[in-house]
């Protein structure tokens, strides 16, 4: 039996189908996230994308990580600022490349049993009979707490006038 071999480093092509379907702020469907599953094959499976890095799910045994290159982050900000304001980033951002480093973090867990869920549906039916709101999670702003250099706000900026200008 020959065991799969996971490289380290890949090589993540951002196109500009990526660019043009990436969603702001949504990190299921960001311009990054896209541009990884497409450089690496993934169809499905567990991928995040914010201002700490990547994590994602290729191998059957661990989650991997990875750090984003701080120009890779400049450019999901100002992709992020140009979508809220309804520009199309093709416009400001060009198709780039670079290079992910994956490292393993955590082993992945089986999922949940049918009584596992049905215990966690019990217990919410439970919460909203005694009146109690329902649990919700909200993720933090994907660049929460980044510190963004003074070109980058220039840039978004610069966006922002255009998008004056334009209405």
């Amino acid at each position: 039996m020959t065991t799969r071999r996971y490289p380290k480093k890949v090589r993540i092509r951002v196109t500009r189908e990526a660019i043009a379907q990436g969603k702001c702020g949504d990190w299921t469907c960001c311009m990054l996230k896209l541009a990884i599953a497409g450089s690496m094959g993934l169809v499905h499976g567990y991928m995040r994308v914010d201002a700490t890095g990547v994590r994602l799910t290729r191998r059957p045994d661990f989650r991997e990580k990875g750090e984003l290159p701080r120009w890779v982050l400049d450019k999901l900000v100002l992709f992020d600022a140009i979508k809220k304001i309804g520009l199309d980033p093709l416009d400001y951002i060009n198709p780039f490349e670079f290079d992910l480093y994956l490292t393993p973090y955590a082993r992945v867990e089986p999922k949940a049993t049918e009584a596992r869920k049905k215990q966690i549906n019990d217990a919410r039916k439970a919460r909203k009979a005694r009146g109690e709101p329902d649990k919700q999670y909200f993720m933090r702003a994907r660049v929460d707490g980044l510190h963004i250099g003074r070109q980058l706000a220039a840039q978004i900026r610069r966006v922002e006038r255009d998008a004056e200008r334009a209405a």
